[in-house]
């Protein structure tokens, strides 16, 4: 149980490192298959998380949460309105219910010309991501929408 939880822990570490590199230079793309990221989440899916410990779980769950949260954001990069929403639905399913990232809430609502819920779920918020989710609305604005 141990040697699974310094496993899923360094694993999520290693995870994130690629993720924010790929991320940063617009280079997340969540069909190709030779994508580490991509590949890590195949394996993932492969495991029952029911199974895991408590600890090694949770851990599962951040990871499979934050590709599909990132996946969002490359779908709107694609114009790719069906799939955006897709992924939005999957990062609210893996998302823990205590995580503090209220970013996947606002894209699920932006994702879906749901600009009024997301401008209340904007103004609800005072935590780290307001100054994000306040730049996610004026961008959705000005484009007109994402799509």
């Amino acid at each position: 149980d141990l040697f699974f939880f310094f496993y899923f822990r360094s694993l999520h570490e290693a995870y994130m490192r690629e993720d924010q590199r790929l991320f940063k230079a617009r280079l997340w793309n969540y069909d190709d298959p030779l994508i580490i990221l991509n590949q890590g989440r195949g394996l993932l899916e492969k495991i029952d998380p029911g199974l895991l410990s408590e600890n090694d779980r949770m851990w599962w769950y951040e990871i499979m949460w934050i590709w599909h949260h990132h996946a969002i954001s490359a779908a709107i990069w694609q114009g790719d309105r069906p799939r955006a929403q897709y992924f939005a639905a999957m990062a609210l399913a893996y998302q823990m219910p205590d995580h503090p990232n209220r970013l996947t809430r606002l894209l699920w609502h932006l994702v879906h010309d749901r600009l009024e819920e997301a401008r209340r779920w904007t103004q609800e918020s005072i935590g780290p991501d307001h100054q994000t989710e306040t730049e996610l609305i004026v961008e959705y604005e000005t484009k007109g929408g994402f799509f």
